[in-house]
């Protein structure tokens, strides 16, 4: 039988949410992770048990542990991937350097719309990377309110490097699938994906 209780908590949470949101893309899934502990009966027993028998749930405790559970695994990745994989440069360093050597010269706002940042945030990041060498702003050509970023050679080098220690980071992880299960992963989290865009 569907639990009623968790759904004030979850209101609350989507209320401070809406009007404070945070800063970046990581400390919004942190922050829902700790509110989906924090929502009832239903989400808190879901977050220690991955393997959960779901058809035992109604729908409201069944869509709490779905919510739940994804909050828990992309905070959780994304710590891990900060703990260590990019001790030299800060990992949203290491995200903005992947979009430039993907895309190309890209105006700093879109970088920030990518990576669910403020501007305030990109700015710092970006002011970063060029003191270091990575990266240089140019004015846009069409636009005098936008600002181009590119790579300097120094940063194409260490999007490089970067992406190679992330490789090295998340084999065992990613390994540990199958083929097969390797594809229905990519296949399901493009499909969820596809909601929160």
């Amino acid at each position: 039988m569907p639990s009623s209780g968790p759904t004030p908590s979850i209101t609350r949470a989507a209320t401070t949410r809406a009007t404070t949101p945070p800063d970046d893309l990581g400390a919004a899934l942190e922050q829902c992770a700790g509110e989906a502990e924090a929502c009832g009966p239903g989400a808190a027993a879901c977050v220690g048990g991955w393997g959960k028998d779901l058809s035992a749930l109604g729908e409201v405790d069944r869509l709490l542990v779905l919510a739940a559970l994804t909050a828990r695994f992309s905070a959780g990745y994304l710590r891990w991937m900060r703990s260590g994989a990019f001790e030299a440069l800060a990992f949203s360093g290491v995200r903005v350097l992947e979009i430039l050597e993907s895309e190309g010269p890209t105006i700093m706002r879109h970088i920030a719309e990518s990576l669910g940042m403020t501007p305030r945030n990109m700015t710092a990041i970006v002011d970063a990377l060029e003191e270091g060498g990575l990266v240089r702003r140019t004015p846009h050509p069409h636009d005098r309110r936008a600002t181009v970023v590119e790579l300097t050679d120094s940063g194409r080098q260490q999007a490089q490097r970067s992406r190679e220690d992330a490789v090295g980071w998340v084999a065992p992880a990613f390994n540990s699938l199958s083929p097969p299960e390797q594809q229905e992963y990519v296949d399901l989290l493009g499909r969820i994906a596809g909601f929160f865009r």
